[in-house]
């Protein structure tokens, strides 16, 4: 037997909408969105592929890739959690999130914490 380690990658793109509770500078809120996310496993699905090339400033230069095991598909979050708005120009927002991507074989879900900082203007 041989053991393989690899770490999967996953990004997402939401466009999310939120509702503060208070319009307060310390307010609890609750947040859903819809996206799109992208899982790359990053193990292997075929053999590399090398490939060579001359570079003027390198010389003759080769590099070696290969594709890996991944999925992009629909995506939808909710969410809770606490804002604070520290002045008029700066906020921190700190958030659970449950998200959930639609899969050949189902749903898969993923459970985030968020610490965020962020302008006002």
């Amino acid at each position: 037997p041989q053991t393989l380690e690899y770490k999967a990658s996953k990004v997402t793109h939401q466009l999310n909408a939120t509702y503060n509770f208070m319009n307060r500078a310390f307010t609890p809120y609750v947040q859903a969105g819809l996206g799109m996310t992208s899982l790359d496993s990053n193990v292997p699905d075929s053999p590399p592929t090398t490939g060579c090339w001359w570079d003027p400033w390198w010389g003759y230069v080769c590099s070696t890739t290969w594709s890996t095991y991944k999925k992009t598909a629909f995506s939808y979050n909710v969410g809770l959690g606490l804002r604070w708005d520290i002045n008029n120009a700066v906020y921190m927002k700190g958030a659970y999130n449950k998200e959930w991507m639609k899969v050949d074989s189902g749903t898969l879900s993923f459970d985030t914490l968020s610490m965020e900082s962020g302008l006002m203007f």
